[in-house]
């Protein structure tokens, strides 16, 4: 049961009030005031919102979605306009009715929060109407479009691209990605993978054709995140065109000239940099947050070496001033005023770090979920690197080298950084926190307790299938599911999921704690990794309590630690599946043998075993020469581009340069 606080309460009323605000305020055709309280509303992700917020809150935020649905729709189907409101709603000069991220991700937000979208067929784009239309025209076929689709429908983007006037491509680029991708990127539906993932190849086709320079929201923003869990779509293509082009060029355009005053308080709190000639950029360089739980061996040896950890937190977050403990006389915290546009905010701390005049800065990790993405898409210190803490490339092209492993790595086609190889698997491990639980069913008990950690994310189709061909016709074998997800979202996800899993018993658990994790896995008989992205540090966990894995290994690092992981431990080779048919055969063999899984836990061995073999006791030494040759060699983009093959760097030996 959740427990509402004072301050859910709190954030209701102030979401009430607003909600009613931009309700009159469209009535009575103020569009101001609306835009005014819708931005209040959409300050905070309504992702972040979805996750954190009670149901009473939910409802609320379903409310004013709905509510700007349908005036929106009103307004954008009314055929009373002039030229004027279509270019102002249209074109990005604008700021269109109420501001491109709350209209353009009209069906996203609705979807998310668990309404009806509008009827898509109430609209539709043809590629030869639009090429005889002018631009008022075609802005208002356009916006009638994106107000009432997403990836239920399938389009062309390149030839609809090419049919239109280029001024109302950042509009149209700014829904593909933000809206068409995401919207609702959490279900499983073939149908919608597939127009995804063909929507994707029309964009970078068109892309390389003629690139974008324009965007019209950082709404697109997590669509270069997604794409790591899809196995049908150009990551690297994808990633380089969003986060190294687009958003660049979007943070950089509201990035504020470095003499701008007003920015005292983020200086002040960043004097500390002038110290040193490195840090580390981590919003969440906490003990417990896996970023540290797998980067902090390495990043040790710039502790050592005096160093300072970087913490930009927005304000109000709940972890904010969270640091690591061996790190907390080196960490500079900078809480972001609550009073400033967020972006504005972090293109000042961004100028702040910039003048420090920093030699290195890493990055143990860049996503979706705090200001490093903003961060990576700069120049902040003459040479920069980034971690496996989110194992995807940054496709920006002021991000020099990509930290990796070489137990991990087959090649280093999919980075746009120069790959820097340490010896093992780039990664190390902080020890999990013991299991309070003592198992209580014996290991050849004829039920069958499987269990898998998976973020919503990872919940694709090919995934649930493999599911439900491991436990259709099992029925002594059930899965405990961790999805990470609030009972809302679990309630929104179901429907989706059972499309797929007829048969397969699968207990799915929302959000819970830690200690309930590692107490289903303490009894759990077998543990399935995820795939196209599997897991670290959850597979630790597991492994430590003496759980047999099976995962599958692709071509990627984020498909590749397990199979590293098992190797280490000199486990069995069929655990290690390489298609998903394989996956399936691993787990029914080992569903149906209880010996075989009791050998399995005997090769396994101790915790302290697992640990031993899975640390890298040295890898703090292999960072500090690999930081100390990425120094010496600069960075890896501009002049220095023509050679960036991958390197393999061992403390105490000549980097060795590999094969590209």
């Amino acid at each position: 049961m959740i427990m509402i606080t004072q301050q859910d309460i709190a954030r209701i009323q102030v979401d009430a009030g607003l909600a009613a605000t931009m309700q009159s305020a469209l009535l009575a055709g103020n569009e101001e005031a609306a835009t005014s309280a819708a931005l209040v509303l959409l300050a905070t992700s309504p992702e972040e919102v979805a996750r954190e917020a009670c149901a009473e809150e939910l409802s609320i935020r379903l409310m004013v979605h709905e509510i700007a649905s349908s005036l929106m729709t009103d307004l954008i189907f009314s055929d009373s306009h002039d030229g004027t409101f279509w270019r102002r709603l249209m074109l990005p000069t604008g700021g269109g009715v109420l501001g491109y991220p709350i209209w353009m991700g009209n069906i996203k937000w609705i979807r998310l929060f668990g309404g009806e979208p509008p009827n898509p067929d109430s609209h539709t784009l043809c590629v030869e109407d639009l090429r005889s239309r002018s631009l008022v025209a075609q802005a208002k076929m356009l916006g009638r479009f994106c107000v009432t689709h997403d990836a239920a429908t399938a389009l062309d983007f390149s030839k609809l691209a090419d049919a239109l006037d280029p001024r109302l491509m950042p509009v149209f680029t700014s829904w593909l990605l933000g809206t068409y991708m995401q919207s609702p990127h959490h279900m499983v539906s073939d149908l919608v993978a597939s127009n995804q993932a063909a929507g994707m190849d029309s964009f970078l086709a068109r892309w390389k054709k003629k690139p974008l320079k324009q965007a019209a929201s950082a709404m697109e923003l997590t669509t270069s995140f997604l794409v790591a869990y899809r196995e049908d779509i150009d990551v690297r293509g994808s990633v380089q065109a969003i986060r190294g082009n687009l958003m660049r060029d979007l943070f950089t355009s509201v990035r504020p000239p470095p003499a701008e005053h007003g920015a005292q308080e983020i200086r002040d709190e960043l004097q500390p940099l002038l110290t040193t000639d490195a840090a580390l950029l981590c919003p969440n360089w906490r003990d417990d947050h896996v970023a540290y739980r797998c980067l902090a061996g390495a990043a040790e040896a710039m502790r050592k070496q005096g160093s300072l950890a970087i913490q930009v937190h927005a304000n109000g977050s709940p972890i904010r001033d969270l640091r690591a403990k061996s790190w907390q006389d080196q960490t500079v915290a900078v809480n972001l005023s609550p009073n400033s546009h967020y972006l504005l905010e972090l293109g000042r701390v961004a100028n702040e770090i910039a003048a420090a005049n920093l030699d290195f800065l890493f990055y143990p990790e860049v996503t979706p979920s705090d200001c490093t993405a903003f961060f990576a898409t700069q120049r902040l210190a003459r040479v920069q690197a980034v971690g496996y803490g989110f194992p995807l490339t940054t496709g920006s092209p002021h991000m020099d080298y990509f930290i990796g492993g070489s137990e991990v790595e087959l090649d280093s086609s999919e980075y746009t950084e120069q790959l820097v190889l340490l010896p093992g698997l780039g990664v190390s491990t902080t020890p999990p926190p013991l299991c309070e639980w003592e198992r209580t069913r014996g290991y050849d008990d004829g039920e069958i307790r499987i269990a898998t950690i998976a973020s919503h994310q990872k919940l694709g189709a090919n995934l649930l299938r493999a599911w439900e061909a491991i436990l259709g016709d099992r029925p002594h074998a059930s899965m405990d599911l961790f999805p990470a997800l609030t009972p809302n979202q679990a309630n929104a996800l179901l429907p989706a999921m059972a499309t797929h899993l007829k048969d397969a018993s699968i207990d799915l658990h929302p959000r819970v704690k830690r200690q309930d994790i590692l107490r289903s896995i303490c009894e759990a008989d077998l543990y399935l990794d995820t795939f196209p992205y599997g897991g670290f540090n959850s597979l630790v966990e597991v492994l430590v309590a003496g759980c047999p894995v099976v995962t599958l290994e692709g071509k990627r690092a984020r498909n590749r630690f397990g199979a590293a992981m098992l190797r280490r431990l000199e486990l069995p080779e069929f655990l290690i599946a390489k298609t998903p048919a394989e996956f399936v055969t691993a787990a029914r063999r080992l569903i149906d043998d209880p010996g075989l899984r009791m050998e399995i836990r005997a090769q396994i061995g101790s915790r302290e075993r697992v640990l031993a073999l899975l640390a890298d006791d040295d890898i703090h030494e292999h960072f500090a020469a690999a930081v100390e040759w990425m120094r010496e060699r600069g960075p890896s983009t501009g002049k220095n581009q023509r050679s960036r093959a991958p390197v393999l760097i061992c403390a105490g030996e000549k980097p060795q340069l590999l094969t590209a």
